[in-house]
């Protein structure tokens, strides 16, 4: 093939390509992909970039995914760095259909930048919409932390208030609202839309457009917030209702204890006939009465105390002096145990 003369390329590459629909894959990567690889760099005249650009889906097709990344890949980025707006064009057209065949690793490090590279270096409108539809398509491909960190602030760096370039843009911020978190959405895209839809160049129509997608996305907001923020009362009340239900278990353990062993003391000595009552204290106070008191104010050991019942034997009758003794000398349970069997 004479491909030396560069101004002829543009009338041999499409009888090629005609050609090489006719090959297999492997007769083409042998044949004829080892002639066009050098071409892939020529940027003049910018017809044979458009040409080669136009039989992208034919080439990837004829390649394998590792030939069609390392060797035809760069035709799309040198297109990109056309100084012709039709070539970057025809190249952005073609980023969105590459963005479901090529791996991600690719997309995100290398397609992505260069096509941020042209938005933010291009003075021509017609590219700067290109790019912001092509945005458009890569929302879908591209990660959370990818547009909120990269994409968000590049979109918010655009100065221009033509309103084609601001509804290209207002379509992104939309696709970007419904798939970046809350706090994104909040903080980041809503502010840009407020600020933007005060364009003054912008009629009834398109503002009401802006004044409709900022009020989707705030729904988004509060709808989600509302529910976080209940999510969150929800376990704060259950972390609280588990640690009052802790502290009253840890509390009865004690109660349990100490009504086992008078209940034990009571078992080993008195008989269950024997009864305790305010009248056997000589002293008609109820027992809500403080009719103990301290050990400095209780009364001698000489103190009157209650005599045998009818068929009360004498240890029963000694057990219960003792009971009496420490009873009104306010003893605890575990004194009382104590004292009962120190041996006398």
């Amino acid at each position: 093939m004479q491909m030396k003369d560069t101004h002829l390329l543009p009338y041999i590459l499409p009888n090629v390509f005609v050609i090489s629909q006719a090959l297999q894959p492997a007769q083409f990567a042998s044949l004829v992909l080892p002639s066009l690889k050098p071409l892939f760099a020529i940027k003049e005249p910018p017809q044979n970039m458009l040409t080669l650009l136009d039989n992208l889906s034919m080439l990837q097709s004829k390649t394998e995914k590792l030939v069609f990344k390392d060797h035809v890949l760069p035709l799309v980025y040198n297109a990109l760095e056309s100084e012709h707006p039709i070539v970057q064009e025809r190249a952005l057209s073609a980023v969105p259909e590459l963005c479901e065949t090529v791996d991600y690793a690719e997309v995100q490090g290398v397609l992505f930048p260069r096509v941020c590279a042209v938005s933010s270096a291009t003075r021509i409108l017609s590219v700067k919409v290109a790019t912001l539809v092509t945005f458009l398509a890569m929302v879908k491909t591209l990660d959370k932390t990818v547009l909120t960190q990269k994409l968000v602030p590049l979109l918010s760096r655009i100065r221009t208030k033509e309103p084609a370039v601001m509804m290209a843009t207002l379509s992104v911020q939309e696709a970007m609202g419904q798939k970046v978190d809350r706090e994104a959405v909040a903080t980041l895209v809503l502010p840009q839309l407020w600020g933007m839809s005060m364009g003054p160049l912008l009629n009834v129509a398109q503002f009401q457009q802006f004044m409709s997608v900022i009020k989707t996305l705030g729904d988004r907001v509060e709808r989600e917030h509302n529910q976080f923020l209940r999510d969150s009362q929800r376990i704060e009340d259950r972390s609280a209702t588990a640690a009052s239900g802790n502290g009253s278990i840890a509390a009865a353990p004690v109660a349990a204890d100490f009504e086992a062993l008078v209940g034990k003391t009571n078992a080993a000595g008195i008989a269950p006939s024997t009864t305790l009552s305010a009248t056997n204290t000589g002293n008609s106070a109820s027992w809500d009465d403080d009719v103990w008191g301290s050990l400095s104010q209780a009364p001698s050991t000489s103190a009157a105390r209650p005599s045998l019942l009818p068929g009360q034997t004498v240890e029963a009758g000694k057990l219960f002096d003792d009971i009496y003794y420490l009873f009104i000398h306010g003893v605890s349970g575990s004194q009382f145990v104590h004292y009962h069997r120190t041996p006398k």
